[in-house]
């Protein structure tokens, strides 16, 4: 997909003075595709150039200890949010340690308050359908 879009625009793109410097965002899974498109472009004759990523609770499963995973080698600047680095075990999905140039944990960055803490996927299957439960009149 990153290959098309380059191609595909390579031609019309604006230079970097018009682009400025690009900052990408993503959640979960796409923390790591950001890191993985801004080192796509670094071996890509562009002049695009991604200065800045910020990971919101970049993924836990399947990208701890792998090499596609967000790190600060990703961009110049790498900052990451994590609100959700509990153990797997806990149902933390998010990655618990530091992987950025500046990483933040907001309340200790492992359960936020106000949000309920799933212990079990039943407990998630019971809490998404009692959404549909309707009201005693």
């Amino acid at each position: 997909l990153l290959s098309h879009i380059v191609n595909a625009t390579r031609e019309e793109v604006p230079d970097e003075t018009t682009w400025g410097s690009i900052h990408m965002i993503g959640h979960s899974l796409g923390a790591h595709i950001c890191g993985i498109a801004a080192d796509y472009f670094k071996n890509v004759t562009t002049t695009w150039k991604i200065d800045r990523i910020t990971g919101l609770d970049p993924a836990q499963p399947c990208f701890r200890n792998s090499n596609l995973s967000l790190d600060k080698s990703d961009a110049p600047f790498v900052d990451v949010i994590h609100t959700n680095g509990a153990l797997l075990s806990q149902i933390g999905l998010g990655m618990p340690e530091p992987i950025g140039h500046v990483d933040f944990y907001p309340n200790g960055g492992r359960y936020q308050p106000a949000c309920v803490k799933q212990s079990s996927i039943h407990q998630s299957y019971l809490a998404f359908w009692n959404i549909f439960e309707i009201p005693q009149q």
